[in-house]
């Protein structure tokens, strides 16, 4: 992500001119970014040229309530905010927990894998390992916390906050 010049510096023309060059150059950084895990760098332009034209009108909408300079070029500007998204879901979309666990067809012990899902993108869903643990003789027992902090908290400690009615 990126920040131009604060509203008050220069006239209008020249923050216009900040924004555009800070979009280049922001543009530059992420394409060097590789893709998020699961996501199919081919839907990139099928999804820009679903969603730019409609991400441009709400950047038109949002112009005049919100008074801010945008750049000259809404159509870079429009691209950059799909690709970012892209790129690094996880610093634009919600994340959540995915965790798998049980045994398989042929284990004789318990395994677990965690994900960090992120939601979907252009179709597919993007998650993220965090961990996996088998037990075996070696390890013979595993704790791993994945659900609310709150629930976690009890059943690691063995107590829970208690709450009173107002």
């Amino acid at each position: 992500m990126f920040r131009i010049g604060k509203a008050n510096e220069g006239d209008e023309e020249q923050r216009r001119a900040s924004a555009d060059s800070a979009i280049i150059a922001r543009r530059a950084e992420v394409d060097a970014m590789p893709f998020a895990p699961g996501i199919d760098p081919a839907a990139l332009s099928e999804t820009i040229a679903k969603w730019r034209d409609d991400l441009i009108k709400l950047i038109e909408d949002w112009r005049g309530a919100l008074g801010v300079i945008y750049p000259a070029d809404l159509e870079a500007f429009a691209e950059l905010g799909i690709l970012e998204v892209f790129k690094g879901p996880q610093e634009f979309l919600g994340t959540t927990g995915l965790v798998f666990a049980g045994f398989g067809d042929h284990d004789v012990f318990p395994a677990m894998v965690a994900h960090d899902s992120h939601g979907i993108v252009a179709g597919r869903h993007v998650s993220v390992e965090k961990s996996r643990v088998a037990i075996s003789h070696d390890l013979t027992a595993w704790l791993s916390a994945f659900a609310q902090t709150s629930m976690s908290d009890t059943f690691n400690l063995g107590l829970s906050e208690i709450s009173t009615p107002p």
